[in-house]
């Protein structure tokens, strides 16, 4: 019911605002609050005709859009019971979870996962293809009423969803959440963020909604005074996103890459002239700063030659994410300090974020005010944050999870923490830094405790690789797994070597591709200590940036699938001494 009720506060103090829209062939479309309901409403009157009632569980399964959005909010405040699933699930993926249920529905709200599951599974009640609904059908006063009763007749501790985990340690798991775990999630949000945020400005949602980074940004116009729109697809996401001309974005940290290399690669199609002024107004940005980092103050003239660089210069570079864009979130993985940095040298501050399935969103944020490099924030009101002797990270919040479905077990502490498996520390400050997760702890057999996620960040800074896991549990030494970046790889060899043609595969087995990887990586082993150091490595023959198999939908690499797909590599490597 709470969600409804922040509905009905727009309705009845802005039924005229626009509260959603999405985007079709690069045009906006919107609908204002008063519609908004209306559609909502239409999609309970929809459902209950197709024998949906309180209590059900329903599977809600399609890409990202603002259908979705709208049965997401009518299955959970009709009562019943919303099962978000990646529209990139397989058919071992959908047999899976729908294992655990006796009983269920499905809503599809495009053709591809409606005829999935209409292929592969065969126990749930029904599969609904949402497009049926007429969106130009009104409903009677009466029937409007009926539903509304229905609705205010919701406990605010029944259930409302139950997310699965991505499955990055091992099989997803499907976290509860109440009804009210949503109003206490937003409301955290909305006093930690969202009096900072411009009152009419738009977001531009296209995160998978099965993910809670993506779900919580779909909902946020519920409590901010902003206005969601929602992509056509990944294929259009740069259109889509100069469409809607957003202020502010939520993302994963791979978005932002993708980003940052398309606007270096229109850089460096500009004249030469124009490329060097980018250089130089970049290390004016740079050095501002690292002087504002080091504690010292910079200069009247290195604050000037700042301020134009930022108004003159990168207004222009600015226009083409958003001519409007203020800022960014992200979260879900590692943020490089690279692409940090080049946000922030144009002038668009990136504040990391850091939260999990089992807290319905973020638990911690970078302020507006000031973003501390590395770390994922500072706690949001109130959640709260120990740091075990051990290292692991420990929450609690007011919307935690309450358990997991088919799992009796309580997985909370006697005083309602949540251990993470996550390890950190706490600065003077308060900024949480996440240095790795507890079960990724490499012993070598020398008894070094290495905490890979170190190493594989610095790894994963350098342009030429995208992925890296680091290996060596039980062995002499560490070794790495590494899945390179195709285009910046033949950017830097192409020319000369006529590789423009190869594919990742072919790549892959060449010379000169290894040669390369083994410079940088000694190069990165300069920055670290012996036995942190890389002796040797193996070079993926797959190109995991859009492999479901070994990524989840934040794009985090799936640990334990890659090291057991690929083990026998990992053994000759550690072997062959």
């Amino acid at each position: 019911m709470l969600l409804y009720q922040l509905l009905s506060q727009k309705v009845k103090h802005h039924p005229h605002q626009i509260a959603v829209g999405s985007i079709k062939n690069g045009s906006l479309r919107h609908l204002n609050y008063l519609d908004f309901k209306e559609r909502i409403f239409l999609s309970i009157s929809y459902l209950k005709s197709k024998g949906i009632q309180e209590g059900d569980f329903v599977f809600l399964l399609g890409n990202t859009g603002l259908d979705w959005h709208i049965f997401d909010l009518a299955i959970m405040m009709m009562g019943a019971i919303c099962v978000p699933l990646y529209p990139s699930f397989g058919k071992k993926d959908l047999l899976d979870i729908t294992s655990h249920f006796d009983d269920y529905s499905v809503v599809a709200t495009d053709i591809d996962n409606f005829e999935l599951f209409n292929e592969h599974i065969s126990t749930f009640k029904s599969v609904i293809h949402s497009p049926e609904l007429d969106w130009g059908d009104s409903l009677t006063s009466e029937e409007h009423d009926l539903i509304e009763n229905q609705i205010l007749k919701i406990q605010d501790d029944s259930i409302a969803t139950i997310i699965f985990t991505s499955g990055t340690t091992g099989e997803p798991k499907g976290a509860i959440f109440d009804q009210r775990s949503f109003y206490e999630v937003l409301d955290s949000i909305y006093n930690f963020l969202g009096k900072r945020i411009k009152n009419g400005s738009r977001s531009f949602c296209s995160l998978p909604l099965a993910h809670v980074l993506g779900r919580c940004d779909s909902l946020l116009h519920l409590k901010l005074n902003v206005s969601t729109f929602f992509g056509e697809s990944l294929e259009t996401f740069q259109k889509d996103l100069k469409a809607a001309k957003p202020n502010y974005l939520i993302t994963v940290p791979r978005v932002l890459e993708k980003i940052e290399e398309r606007i270096l690669a229109i850089v460096a199609n500009t004249s030469s002239l124009h490329q060097r002024l980018f250089k130089i107004n970049i290390e004016i940005s740079n050095n501002f700063y690292s002087k504002v980092e080091r504690g010292n103050k910079p200069s009247i003239l290195e604050r000037n030659l700042f301020l134009s660089s930022q108004k003159y210069f990168f207004k222009q570079i600015k226009k083409q994410i958003s001519p409007n864009i203020d800022f960014m979130v992200t979260g879900g993985a590692p943020l490089k300090n690279a692409t940090f940095n080049f946000f922030r040298s144009i002038g668009i501050p990136i504040l990391e974020g850091y939260g999990l399935t089992e807290t319905l969103g973020p638990v911690t944020l970078n302020p507006l005010e000031y973003q501390s490099r590395g770390s994922v924030g500072q706690a949001l009101p109130g959640v709260q944050i120990n740091i075990c002797p051990d290292g692991e990270i420990e929450i609690r919040c007011p919307y935690m999870f309450k358990g997991y479905f088919d799992e009796p077990k309580n997985t909370l502490s006697a005083k309602n923490f949540l251990k993470t498996g996550d390890i950190g520390d706490i600065d003077s400050s308060g900024f949480l830094k996440i240095t790795d997760r507890k079960k990724n702890i490499i012993i070598t057999s020398g008894g070094k405790n290495i905490a890979p996620q170190k190493i594989e960040n610095l790894l994963a800074h350098s342009p030429y690789i995208d992925y890296a896991l680091v290996t060596g549990d039980g062995e002499k030494f560490l070794g790495a797994i590494i899945s390179f970046n195709r285009d910046n790889i033949l950017n830097f060899l192409g020319e000369r070597l006529d590789l423009a043609n190869y594919s990742y595969e072919s790549l892959s087995k060449s010379p000169e591709v290894y040669v390369l990887l083994e410079q940088t990586i000694k190069e990165i082993n300069q920055d670290l200590a012996n036995f942190e150091r890389i002796k040797k490595f193996v070079i993926l023959p797959i190109e995991l940036k859009d492999d479901t198999n070994f990524l989840t939908p934040s794009l985090k690499v799936k640990r334990s699938a890659l090291l057991n797909k690929f083990q026998k590599h990992i053994d000759s490597m550690h072997n062959d001494s």
